[in-house]
């Protein structure tokens, strides 16, 4: 017998990989109805495929136990691996990642 699906939400999110995985939490922090969705019995999706790595510099966490990373650091490098080719690759974009590091982390660490 066929199922029947009937459910209003304010977010859908189609996968489990980390950005999806963001959204979602992000949007349900914000007080929407989210709906996680996964076509596969796996969590994770490209991200569980590479590790789960992700690089969140001279974030809180990092300061809290005393790490000496910086954003300086941070830019430095990231500007010696990106090239600026186009708006997404631009000096502005790459700021605006260093310096936006610490909202994410906190909001991460406030679910565990």
């Amino acid at each position: 017998m066929p199922q029947e699906w009937d459910t209003t939400v304010d977010l859908l999110v189609a996968g489990t990989g980390a950005a999806a995985l963001a959204a979602a939490i992000a949007a349900a922090d914000d007080g929407a109805k989210v709906l996680v969705v996964e076509s596969t019995d796996k969590w994770g999706g490209t991200t569980f495929l590479s590790g789960g790595g992700v690089w969140f510099p001279n974030n809180p966490v990092m300061r809290r136990q005393g790490a000496t990373d910086t954003a300086e650091a941070a830019l430095k490098y990231i500007e010696a691996i990106v090239e600026d080719v186009d708006p997404a690759s631009s000096r502005a974009r790459k700021e605006a990642f260093v310096n936006g590091v610490d909202d994410p982390v906190l909001t991460l660490e406030s679910m565990v």
